[in-house]
């Protein structure tokens, strides 16, 4: 039975180790790669957090211009129109309804 089962040879066994070790000597380098790129970015991320620094008084300026734009805002009329519009308006409704009647005169005059 010896002789009639087929072995292997022995130069394939070899080929087929080194495949699988070069395969997996490339996905280690891929990793090692990717895990350096990935802490290059982290570091360069930290050193960026950490030059930009939101400190107390910076909290304290952005409060402080806040506060300004709220006074400022309620210092804005509420009201659609504000009233000093609308009592020019009237005013100027008033007037052109003067002119109105002048012209109505005149075209009656003119006519008779």
């Amino acid at each position: 039975m010896a002789d009639s089962e087929q072995k292997i040879p022995q130069d394939l066994v070899w080929k087929l180790v080194g495949v699988l070790l070069t395969l997996l000597l490339t996905g280690n380098t891929a990793t090692v790669v990717w895990m350096l790129k990935t802490q290059v970015s982290l570091r360069e991320r930290v050193a960026t957090i950490e030059g930009n620094r939101f400190t107390s008084k910076d909290g304290l300026q952005v409060w402080r211009e806040i506060a300004t734009v709220q006074k400022e805002l309620a210092r804005l009329p509420t009201s659609s129109p504000p009233a000093w519009f609308v009592a020019q308006l009237q005013a100027l409704g008033a007037k052109l309804e003067q002119i109105d009647q002048r012209l109505m005169r005149l075209e009656m005059r003119k006519g008779d």
